[in-house]
């Protein structure tokens, strides 16, 4: 048991030194290709105006791209807000697509066909949810190698106005920062739908958009094919931030359990041991097998978590544009001690809720709908 902590630490301070090499500023492009941003929209998320804006205030010229924005329905009151934003930047060509497709069980890959028809060879689609650096286009750019078949991004939880928006950005800024690094930096990259960047033509090859309809992590999936075609993923480790809000305990619960049950069902045998990652756990590892000598297993997990956290406090001061706050460790020690309950949740059960859509995964990251 003691080569089980043993382990953990060394995995956590290595994830932790590599992010702190790793996240730095990216590179500025130097060419100016056209883009087609596809922008796919349901309801009004946290902060959604300030969020969709800032792809108006890009610093790239304004006839080198475009923003094709797509929705289901004619009276989702996102409309409401990209209206006022269409009047307040003219310059900027605008796009929205209104239609309901059933291709796939995916319903973010059905409503974004229509918009993804329109687009031009290099694409970039972005979650409503990001906000982005004026020089956010000149820096995917700059990562588009010939060889590079998705530029992804990583996401840093910003903006948290609640106490959930707090737990969120504790997970993105943190576990999931080391984890994606971690990955990366050892050959397993993972494409994330936040922000991912690639050429139709290469997206075509692997069946476009509609060959990846039937997957609920289509951003995972397109990765793993541009893979096997032998391009590369490239990861700007300039994260892109999500704009938290008021973010709310069912979105970050539902999140969090869509994303747990992703990862079971396309890497079940790497999922079964995500609890000797967890710090209580291996905290609690380490206490029973210190007890023979002589170590007081209380202390021994107080002072193991507060190592965790600094850890984690490191990352955070580096990832995020506020840092740490005084609620940033009442957020990280709820999270932590609701971990490995949350865990065996997800390990209960194969069916998720998308933004009301309930779905059903299967082996490999496939899906159905639940009618």
């Amino acid at each position: 048991m003691i080569i089980i902590w043993v382990i953990s630490i060394i995995i956590a301070i290595a994830s932790t030194i590599l992010a702190l090499v790793k996240l730095k500023p990216s590179p500025i492009g130097t060419d100016f290709p056209f883009i087609t941003i596809i922008k796919p929209l349901k309801g009004v998320e946290p902060e959604l105006e300030d969020s969709l804006e800032s792809f108006f205030q890009l610093n790239y010229p304004k006839n080198k791209y475009e923003i094709i924005f797509c929705t289901e329905e004619i009276g989702d009151p996102a409309i409401n807000i990209l209206d006022k934003l269409v009047f307040a930047y003219p310059e900027i060509y605008t796009i929205l697509t209104i239609q309901k497709s059933m291709v796939g069980s995916n319903p973010k890959v059905n409503n974004m066909l229509n918009a993804y028809a329109y687009a031009k060879e290099l694409v970039l689609i972005s979650d409503s949810g990001a906000k982005v650096e004026p020089d956010y286009l000149l820096k995917m750019t700059s990562y588009l190698e010939d060889d590079v078949g998705v530029v992804t991004g990583m996401v840093s939880g910003q903006n948290q106005k609640s106490f959930a928006g707090e737990i969120e950005a504790t997970y993105l800024n943190t576990f999931f920062a080391r984890a994606r690094i971690l990955a990366d930096t050892i050959g397993f990259p993972t494409v994330m739908g936040m922000s991912m960047l690639f050429r139709k033509s290469d997206c075509e090859k692997i069946g476009g958009l509609i060959g990846l309809a039937n997957y609920l992590a289509e951003d995972f999936v397109m990765g793993q094919k541009m893979v096997k075609m032998g391009l590369k993923i490239a990861l700007m480790t300039e994260p892109v931030k999500q704009n938290l809000g008021e973010y709310t305990i069912k979105t970050f619960l539902n999140r969090h359990t869509r994303w747990g049950r992703l990862r079971k069902a396309h890497s079940p045998f790497i999922f079964l041991f995500e609890p000797l990652t967890m710090p209580l756990v291996t905290s609690i590892i380490g206490a029973l097998s210190f007890m023979n000598y002589g170590i007081n297993p209380l202390l021994f997990v107080g002072i193991n978590m507060a190592f965790y956290f600094g850890l984690d406090y490191i990352i955070l001061r580096v990832i995020s544009d506020d840092g740490a706050n005084r609620k940033t460790p009442f957020a990280w020690i709820f999270r932590e001690v609701f971990a490995f309950p949350f865990w065996l949740w997800i390990l209960h059960s194969n069916k998720i809720n998308w933004k009301g859509n309930k779905l059903k995964l299967k082996r490999g990251g496939t899906i159905e709908r639940i009618k």
